[in-house]
């Protein structure tokens, strides 16, 4: 898979296109990935390692990148399409719909003028 520098510093993955939804709550990496895998009734592929994510319907794949240490949340999911942008997005809009079924969370989508 190939990898770039995020805005945390971190490397992350890289498809054709990614849509980054945000979730203003401190919670662990372990919660918001088993979270995302029970609403798409998928699983977390690669548990316990750097490279964890949950496969979804479509084929894109969702990333979870946790404030360092000290930082303040929020904390972001990022929906990977290998196919293009249109596709991330539309499956990350699909993902906050399944999370808002299943979760408390308020997610907001930082994508395609609907920040915020």
């Amino acid at each position: 898979m190939r990898r770039r520098r995020g805005s945390r510093g971190r490397d992350e993955p890289v498809g054709a296109g990614m849509a980054t939804l945000v979730i203003d709550a401190t919670l662990s990496r372990i919660e918001v990935l088993a979270a995302i895998a029970l609403a798409v009734d998928s699983r977390v592929a690669g548990a316990g390692t750097a490279d964890a994510h949950v496969p979804l319907p479509g084929g894109e794949r969702a990333y979870v990148e946790i404030p360092k240490f000290g930082e303040p949340p929020p904390l972001a999911i990022d929906v990977i399409s290998d196919v293009s942008v249109t596709d991330a997005q539309t499956a990350a809009l699909g993902l906050r719909i399944a999370l808002g079924n299943t979760t408390p969370w308020r997610i907001h989508p930082m994508f395609g003028g609907l920040a915020g």
